[in-house]
């Protein structure tokens, strides 16, 4: 828990030899997974942590941050920064939260530990699909891997891109919209205002949707409706478990022993049989 003293972890291989020594410590924040599943990026890193044994003014531990190979080699070491180990992106960069002038700010490190995008973003997140997004003066947009804005800092909400698209918020009062890498709105506000909760593309083209009055549903890249919101649970078969080549969802309807579970294919489309 919080604020309790961290459990040591490491890492052993097929063999039971230790790959990574039992020395370091992550924040509680996933009770049900290890720290290392799935939080891996295409280069074979993630994110290792320290406590300093030290609380802060709310009397949670205080962390310091690095990155590591999956050969056990150290990219950046730990020190006294903040990186996020959930989404760490497939780049050749990691985004990275350090003070700067008394402030607390972001940038980007590559793998030699060097500053590769300056440390002056008031938040950031790690790059997917080429891009990530930022925050500046409290408002969020998008930058390429040199650096350069592409999509600048407008909106009041903005998401990390997944298949070419990114859900954004223009204000306040406002509907969600989804974007392309140009910036360019392709599912308006008009049509993502049918529903009460929209979430990112997935690598078939479809994304879930939710309306609270009939339940969950999947859209295509034109914002239409391929399976309608009429399932009380909608959820991800992943190509590890259904060993084939895409995603799938598996879609429940009701409750308890009465819930029915039906198969959706990669099309979005309930499949015969269910």
């Amino acid at each position: 828990n919080e604020g309790e003293p961290a459990d040591d972890w490491g890492c052993l291989d097929s063999d039971g030899k230790t790959l990574l020594d039992f020395e370091y410590q992550f924040e509680p924040r996933f009770e049900s997974s290890s720290p290392l599943f799935d939080f891996e990026n295409k280069n074979g890193w993630f994110v290792i942590s320290q406590t300093t044994g030290e609380k802060d003014e709310e009397g949670n531990l205080i962390y310091y941050y690095g990155v590591m190979d999956n050969k056990g080699n150290v990219i950046i070491p730990i020190a006294e920064q903040y990186i996020e180990r959930e989404e760490i992106g497939n780049s050749d960069l990691i985004a990275a939260g350090r003070g700067i002038n008394g402030e607390f700010k972001y940038g980007y490190l590559n793998n030699k530990n060097e500053v590769a995008i300056p440390f002056e973003y008031d938040n950031a997140l790690n790059f997917t699909d080429g891009l990530a997004r930022v925050e500046k003066d409290g408002k969020y947009g998008y930058i390429n891997e040199k650096g350069n804005i592409v999509i600048d800092c407008k909106y009041v909400e903005a998401q990390a891109f997944s298949n070419g698209l990114a859900l954004v918020r223009r204000g306040d009062d406002q509907y969600i919209e989804y974007i392309n890498k140009e910036g360019v709105t392709v599912i308006s506000p008009e049509i993502t205002k049918k529903w009460d909760r929209v979430y990112p593309f997935t690598a078939n083209n479809r994304a879930m949707v939710y309306k609270e009055s009939t339940g969950y549903g999947l859209i295509n890249i034109k914002g239409e409706e391929v399976l309608p919101c009429a399932y009380d649970k909608l959820f991800f078969l992943t190509p590890y478990y259904t060993r084939l080549p895409y995603i799938m969802y598996g879609a429940v309807s009701g409750d308890g022993e009465e819930a029915q579970y039906m198969i959706v294919n990669n099309q979005g489309e309930l499949m015969e049989g269910k």
